[in-house]
């Protein structure tokens, strides 16, 4: 009973903590879909693309590494890893910056979105590596938390204030709460983190030479991570090119509950799972790693089965009461979005497993080639069959995942076992 209870009980309150996060965008993409229109969820929407994406190469994806170095080392090697790691993000947010000034004068956006882009994208990717970091030392409830503020709560904030004062109902309001609560959650991170010696830490000259390894293992991950979460936003890019923008906030809005379901299954399942899965790999514990990962795969297959049957059927029925009733005719992309989410999820059980036996080239190459069904897809498919060929174009990818990974982790692998930590 209490092995039950050390399980479950915190993986509950981590679903409570997703299902809030859902909960609050499903309230701000109904409210932007009712108050401000299509075409300002279809900008919000090309934003929220751009953003995600620079947030992932933003800093050569260096916690895919650092996380695993993390896991069983001193919390004075752990702090002088994280804070190595922060020098180096800041580095890199110096070079997007100018990146983004140099597309401001180029003309491709105005100054305020391209202001905009780049500060989400900045606080979003700190946010999001410190969080990393939290998991790798099994916090994963506070994670979690720090997840709702940066991608939740927010949202409600926004919803609340539009409501209560109709002159706020804009785009540019919606984006200053999303930078507020990157601020907040980024506050949050630094918080949750110090119970670590940072005062010694700090005192440490930075270790560049740690930092390059790290770099020479991540940079192929990185491009591999990019490829694939640009697999997933670039469909937006399509329905903008060959549709319109009012088409983009349609696929905004139903592709944000896609969204929201892969961070539900991976707060809920795979960051309490990842570490147990490191351990019994660098331990020599094959029956454990099996165990623990066929226990994950049937939680995360049945959690989605829900989630993917309850959002199929409701969000198409509320779409008329909240006075946008030209959505439900859309329904099928939805239900395309949802089946290619589905088998996105549970492609990510094998994703973990992966990364925990350290087979990174499968990882990266999988990421890389999935770029092809996704851009082939939607470039065939959005001009032919319209909308809907965004949820096909998102089947092939996820179904292409599911093998590809299925694939790697079926053929014989050279088990790596890690250093003693800190090394």
């Amino acid at each position: 009973m209490r092995r039950i209870v050390r399980r479950y009980v915190p993986q509950v309150c981590n679903l409570s903590l997703r299902a809030l996060s859902l909960a609050a965008k499903l309230a701000l993409t109904l409210y932007m879909a009712r108050c401000l229109g299509l075409e300002d969820l279809g900008v919000y929407g090309l934003v929220f693309a751009v953003a995600t994406t620079a947030s992932a190469v933003m800093g050569v994806q260096l916690e895919y590494v650092v996380v695993r170095d993390l896991v069983g080392a001193t919390d004075a090697v752990r702090m002088q890893k994280i804070r190595d790691q922060s020098v180096f993000y800041g580095v890199n947010y110096v070079l997007f910056a100018l990146v983004a000034l140099a597309c401001w004068g180029l003309g491709i956006a105005s100054g305020k979105i391209v202001a905009v882009t780049l500060l989400i994208s900045i606080l979003d990717n700190g946010v999001g590596f410190l969080s990393s970091n939290l998991v790798a030392m099994e916090r994963p409830v506070l994670s979690t938390f720090i997840f709702f503020l940066r991608a939740g709560l927010w949202g409600l904030v926004a919803v609340a204030l539009g409501l209560l004062f109709p002159s706020l109902q804009t785009v540019d309001m919606v984006f200053f709460c999303w930078i507020a609560g990157c601020v907040v959650a980024l506050v949050a991170c630094g918080a949750g983190l110090s119970f670590l010696p940072w005062r010694a830490g700090l005192a440490q000259p930075v270790d560049w030479r740690w930092v390059g390894g790290c770099v020479r293992k991540s940079w192929l991950i990185w491009l591999g991570i990019a490829a694939s979460l640009l697999s997933s936003t670039l469909d937006r890019f399509f329905v903008s090119a060959y549709l319109d923008l009012q088409q983009v906030g349609v696929l905004t809005f139903y592709s944000s509950f896609a969204f929201a379901l892969i961070g539900l299954v991976q707060s809920g399942f795979f960051v309490f799972a990842l570490p147990r899965l490191v351990s019994y790999h660098d331990g020599g514990n094959e029956p454990a790693f099996r165990r623990e990962l066929n226990a994950v795969a049937g939680e995360v297959a049945l959690l989605a089965s829900v989630a993917v049957a309850f959002l199929g059927i409701a969000i198409p029925h509320l779409a008329p009461y909240f006075g946008r009733p030209e959505l439900a005719h859309y329904a099928p992309v939805l239900w395309w979005l949802l089946a290619g989410t589905w088998i996105h999820v549970n492609a990510d059980t094998l994703y973990y497993a992966l990364y925990a036996r350290r087979q990174d080239k499968a990882l990266w190459s999988g990421g890389l080639l999935v770029l092809l069904p996704a851009v082939i897809g939607n470039w065939a498919l959005v001009p032919l069959v319209g909308l809907v060929g965004t949820g096909y174009s998102a089947v092939l990818a996820g179904f292409f995942l599911f093998i590809w990974r299925g694939v790697c982790f079926l053929r014989p692998h050279e088990k790596k076992v890690r250093g003693p930590a800190g090394g």
